[in-house]
């Protein structure tokens, strides 16, 4: 035996060991202090983990349901690695284990990758109403309370990773909760313990899934409690949402006793099925993730006869059940890097700060670069050293070119300066654009010299001018046909149109119902004039006005044609104050069905996946291309998707031609080989209302293709929101309101290709 005597955490230990003891062996079942490993690193020794839980920290987790999409519930080394990597990449710090402790093998990756753990034990109740403290308060119960969160204890209590013991999962209150932290206290009271239903056994004041305008009432209770406020679960990500999630962060760093979170949830639960079957695919290899789609096709509650079921509640992942990241896994790492950017008073200098807890920006290679629209015109490195909590300003050395028109964008970004577990080498953790010259946008087209001829018969307004033949229905003003050079490019006519399909948490909110009015407004659409105008040679104005149902609104449609074939195309909405009955509305914009085969689609706008008004801070401008198939977002449940924000400019394209769509300003679209009503069936309901009875269709593969591109051009749209699912509304900055005017322009321009 030994004498060992050391500082420990600033304190002197003094203990008889046996003479082969290593110090991580006595560190751990000695002073009961954390780590498995032997060796020290910033996520390993026990020690470290003492400091790091005795610093304020913000908690940017997520909540995981062990899942894999062949085997259920048993999940293979190698998936765990790649979910790991995902949430490191993620700028995801902690993972909570809901609601049950995991595999051994997960925590381990926990410490050798640096991620924090919230580690759950399996108490779970909520279903047999344990808010009146049916189970919580039972004497007859105790025992088996305490044994869950002991045994969770005993278990874990070596892994450095946890940070956190949480006593189960909506399971009520009472003297059971009391003996639980009794119990976790007596084996390990070196880390704090979580309740989200009893307050008084909690060292955390938890209200999960408030909204950025509700937290508030939390967050002054929990400075009168003297305690931190977290919610364990928020931001329900299920399908296409995750509004507004950079409001919840700016709430967070607002505000000291806010720790942070955890996003609800990692993966979409869907299951492989054989196609045709009630039958999971199950597979010989579990680290083979993604579809046989000759055979198989991905499925959710009530595809196997399963009743009653949540349906596609459990597909709440910001990643999909084959580890492919959806767009809100992108927004989810911009707003949680931990390197932030911003700009200053001066053009070209920018102030830099350090969100880390323990990481010096040192440790990052940083490159900023400027770009016009078409190319990189200057790009450099920068060597910046902030410590945590610290900001420094830098200057990009960039010199104005005078008379320049093009917009001009200067984007910083940092990138690992080495291979690391997680990542290899450049790879991107944090960014920031920056308008430097904004974008010019057009303000009309123009005469061009070239003759517009006109030919109108009763119903139908004929214009050739160059290449290009339009036509323009004389009844309803609607564009219903462009060719250029004999090719015909629209297979449905040019419209207004204003409704938008629910995404999944907006058909839990009564979206249909509060909507319902603009669902046919544009059809219902009285219209009163359509009018030929020549105002020149070589510029023709078609004016269409028309009423509403809705606000008893004025629309005007209105057509600037040119010599060149350009038609400039104006749609403006103004109410009637005093007749005003729906304030909102779903969108404000036009839709069109054009040929299938222009289906290379090129846009300059936010990209390159789908992104939305609520959910466009990880969306960089740039120009981007995609083939109307890769332009879809695969989500299991069918849903409103593949928007894209601040569009400049966009074209689609065959070998042949190319339609080009030029914004007056940013725009929306949304390019579908389906149409809306396609995304809804009617019930089985005995009395059918084509407003309010109308359900989803249950999976996106269950779409038709209709043999051409559906496409929406949106002046504004409504946010995708993503607070919580079973009611939360949309945030009403994201609203399009109905009670104001607005005015959205575009101009068409058709060329040959050859």
């Amino acid at each position: 035996m030994a004498k060992v005597t050391l500082e420990v955490n600033g304190k002197q230990v003094s203990k008889e060991v046996p003479d082969h003891t290593l110090l991580s062996v006595f560190l751990r079942d000695n002073l009961n202090l954390t780590g498995t490993h032997v060796g020290c690193d910033t996520s390993q020794c026990g020690a470290c983990v003492v400091h790091v839980n005795g610093k304020s920290i913000k908690i940017k987790g997520v909540n995981r349901h062990e899942h894999h999409p062949r085997m259920g519930r048993t999940v293979d080394l190698k998936t765990m690695e790649l979910d790991i990597k995902l949430m490191k990449q993620g700028n995801f710090n902690l993972v909570r284990t809901s609601h049950y402790p995991n595999d051994h093998r997960w925590y381990q990756l926990a410490n050798e990758y640096g991620l924090y753990v919230l580690d759950d034990a399996n108490q779970e109740s909520h279903g047999y109403k344990t808010r009146n403290k049916i189970l919580g308060d039972n004497p007859n119960w105790t025992i088996a309370h305490v044994d869950r969160a002991t045994s969770m204890v005993h278990t874990n209590k070596n892994y450095s990773s946890i940070v956190i013991w949480s006593l189960g999962n909506e399971g009520g209150a009472g003297r059971n909760f009391k003996a639980m932290r009794e119990a976790v206290l007596a084996i390990d009271d070196s880390r704090p313990i979580l309740s989200d239903t009893d307050t008084s056994v909690s060292d955390f004041l938890e209200r999960s899934y408030r909204t950025t305008t509700n937290v508030f009432e939390y967050l002054d209770k929990a400075k009168e409690m003297d305690k931190p406020f977290i919610q364990r679960e928020y931001a329900h990500a299920m399908g296409n949402s995750l509004g507004n999630f950079q409001e919840h962060w700016d709430t967070i760093y607002a505000n000291k006793n806010y720790v942070g979170g955890a996003i609800w949830d990692w993966v979409d639960q869907g299951l492989v099925r054989v196609k045709n079957t009630a039958m999971v695919s199950y597979g010989n290899d579990p680290t083979k993730l993604s579809l046989n789609p000759k055979r198989e096709v991905w499925s959710y509650g009530g595809d196997f006869g399963d009743s009653p079921t949540d349906a596609e509640f459990l597909l709440n992942g910001i990643i999909s059940s084959d580890r492919k990241p959806f767009p809100s896994y992108f927004e989810a790492k911009k707003v949680q890097q931990n390197i932030w950017f911003e700009r200053t008073d001066e053009p070209l200098t920018f102030k830099i700060s350090n969100r880390f807890d323990f990481t010096n920006l040192n440790a990052y290679d940083y490159v900023w670069q400027v770009k016009d629209q078409t190319k990189v015109l200057a790009k450099g490195k920068l060597a910046i050293s902030v410590t945590p909590g610290e900001s420094t300003l830098i200057k990009v050395p960039f010199s104005m070119v005078e008379g320049n028109t093009q917009e001009l964008l200067v984007e910083l970004s940092a990138h690992t300066k080495k291979d690391v577990v997680w990542s290899d080498k450049g790879f991107e953790v944090a960014f920031e654009q920056f308008v430097l010259s904004p974008y010019q946008y057009p303000t009309s087209v123009a005469g061009t010299g070239k003759k517009v001829k006109v030919h109108q018969t009763d119903d139908t307004i004929v214009i050739t001018a160059n290449k290009a033949n339009l036509r323009i229905d004389s009844i309803t003003g609607e564009l219903t046909s462009y060719q250029v050079a004999g090719q015909a490019l629209l297979v449905e006519p040019l419209a207004p149109y204003f409704w938008k399909p629910v995404n999944n948490n907006q058909g839990r909110n009564k979206f249909i119902e509060r909507m319902a009015p603009w669902l046919n407004a544009a059809a219902y659409r009285q219209v009163s004039s359509v009018k030929v105008k020549q105002l020149s040679e070589s510029l023709v104005e078609v004016n269409v006005v028309a009423r509403l149902v809705v606000n008893h609104a004025l629309y005007e449609l209105t057509y600037l044609i040119n010599g060149d074939g350009e038609v400039q195309i104006t749609g403006d909405y103004t109410p009637d104050p005093e007749r005003i009955q729906h304030k909102f509305m779903p969108k404000f914009g036009m839709r069109l069905a054009l040929d299938k085969s222009l289906s290379n689609i090129h846009w300059y706008g936010r990209g390159p996946f789908e992104n939305y008004p609520d959910r466009k801070t990880a969306a960089k401008v740039g120009h981007y291309q995609k083939s109307l198939k890769t332009f879809q977002v695969p989500y299991i449940s069918a849903t409103d998707s593949t928007n894209r924000s601040d569009v400049r400019n966009l074209s689609f394209a065959n070998k042949q031609v190319q339609l080009n769509v030029e914004g007056l300003q940013p725009f929306n679209f949304r390019a579908w080989p389906y149409n809306e009503s396609d995304l809804y069936s009617t019930s089985q309901s005995k009395v059918k209302n084509d407003v309010t009875d109308r359900i989803r269709r249950k999976h996106t593969y269950d779409l038709p293709d209709r043999g051409y591109i559906n496409v929406n051009l949106d002046l504004k749209i409504h946010g995708v929101g993503g607070d919580h699912s079973w009611g939360a509304k949309t945030m009403q900055k994201y609203h399009v309101r109905a009670d104001k005017p607005h005015s959205f322009s575009f101009i068409l321009k058709a060329i040959e290709l050859n």
